[in-house]
């Protein structure tokens, strides 16, 4: 999921309901409206989701069942800012996202549940945790199971950088994963928390290189003066994508990382046809078997996105055009722009796009039906 997506300008958001067809013609798509909102992560198998609204960037929670649920405790009313990236367990049921603190004075981690409502996760804070710029911690991940929130706490000094990646464990505090010396960040976890990914700054040159914690031991993925990062990782915790740089082209590319038993091999998956320099393709999120890589990408420097789907077979392609070629003409009435989150089956994608017609937000669920006989 790209980890500044909620405090862009507002799009419009299609939750894409869609099994990858073998042909073309096998496929038949249906599409209902669901929110004025920006979903950024989605369950396993793609019933619930979560997000923020738009115009109030208030943290919700979507079912088939029970459609949008707005969960409260934003931090934009009284604030007038934000951070972090919601994100929802495996099985739909929990929240975690940042959220304004008891006093109403300022951001922290929170964690919701059907039967609690939203907990905060801080105080305690970590020893040299403090309250920087209206925040004292940003969520931006959770393990599929619940138990173990991720993101970054702000820290009381400049010395060893401002934020350090965090780690919440139930029943437990956030814990300080630390750095190489500047700041830090983890930007999601797999199933049971034991494997983070995200990034670390570079100790010499500050830029941010990806990153994976196995068991709280950190390793750099992609020891560079490039900028990298890790952005999502597989429920087994063994393929990693984000973005890092295509040496041969030196163009910031989609990449991914599998463990291969000995160490974590880089894969880069590449940019849309037709990028010049300036351009950039950023993995966002993928399928539990590594078969499925979304993201968004740019062609050239530019603001205007473009949502991507990258799979073995087809390797890297726009998703309006991977969209029609599978029976849905999504282009004629939006501009996708990414692609943030793919379901553990594959089969949901949390697509982001504006309406052509109107220019205002809102979401569609798109369903793949059976083929006519």
């Amino acid at each position: 999921m790209p980890t500044t997506a909620p405090n862009r300008p507002l799009r419009l958001l299609l939750a894409l309901l869609a099994t990858v067809p073998v042909a073309a013609s096998a496929q038949t798509l249906e599409g209902r409206r669901l929110c004025e909102c920006y979903v950024t992560d989605l369950s396993d198998d793609g019933r619930a989701a979560t997000g923020q609204l738009a115009g109030s960037n208030q943290t919700f929670r979507w079912t088939e069942e029970g459609g949008v649920q707005p969960l409260g405790r934003g931090t934009y009313r009284k604030l007038q800012r934000g951070s972090g990236t919601p994100a929802i367990s495996g099985d739909g049921q929990i929240v975690a996202s940042t959220i304004i603190d008891e006093t109403q004075s300022h951001g922290t981690q929170g964690r919701w549940t059907p039967a609690t409502g939203w907990q905060q996760l801080m105080p305690p804070r970590p020893a040299d945790g403090a309250v920087v710029d209206a925040e004292d911690g940003s969520v931006f991940g959770m393990s599929r199971d619940g138990r173990v929130v991720t993101g970054l706490y702000w820290r009381n000094t400049g010395v060893g950088g401002l934020a350090h990646a965090s780690r919440w464990t139930e029943g437990g505090v956030v814990e300080d994963l630390g750095s190489s010396g500047g700041s830090s960040r983890i930007d999601d976890a797999n199933a049971d928390g034991s494997v983070l990914v995200g990034w670390d700054e570079h100790p010499q040159y500050g830029n941010r290189r990806a990153a994976v914690w196995v068991n709280g031991v950190k390793t750099v993925l992609d020891e560079s003066d490039w900028p990298s990062e890790a952005g999502a990782v597989n429920a087994r915790g063994n393929i990693i994508v984000g973005q890092a740089v295509d040496p041969k082209r030196g163009i910031e590319s989609a990449v991914m990382w599998t463990w291969n038993g000995r160490k974590w091999a880089k894969t880069v998956l590449g940019v849309l046809e037709g990028t010049k320099q300036g351009g950039m393709a950023y993995a966002s999120g993928l399928s539990d078997d590594g078969q499925t890589v979304v993201g968004l990408a740019r062609r050239f420097f530019s603001p205007a996105n473009k949502g991507f789907i990258w799979t073995a077979a087809t390797g890297m392609v726009e998703a309006e055009k991977y969209f029609a070629d599978r029976g849905y003409p999504v282009g004629g009435k939006l501009a996708v722009e990414s692609i943030n989150a793919i379901s553990g089956d594959g089969q949901v994608m949390g697509v982001v796009g504006t309406d052509l017609a109107s220019g205002k937000v809102h979401s569609v669920a798109v369903r793949a039906l059976p083929a006519a006989n």
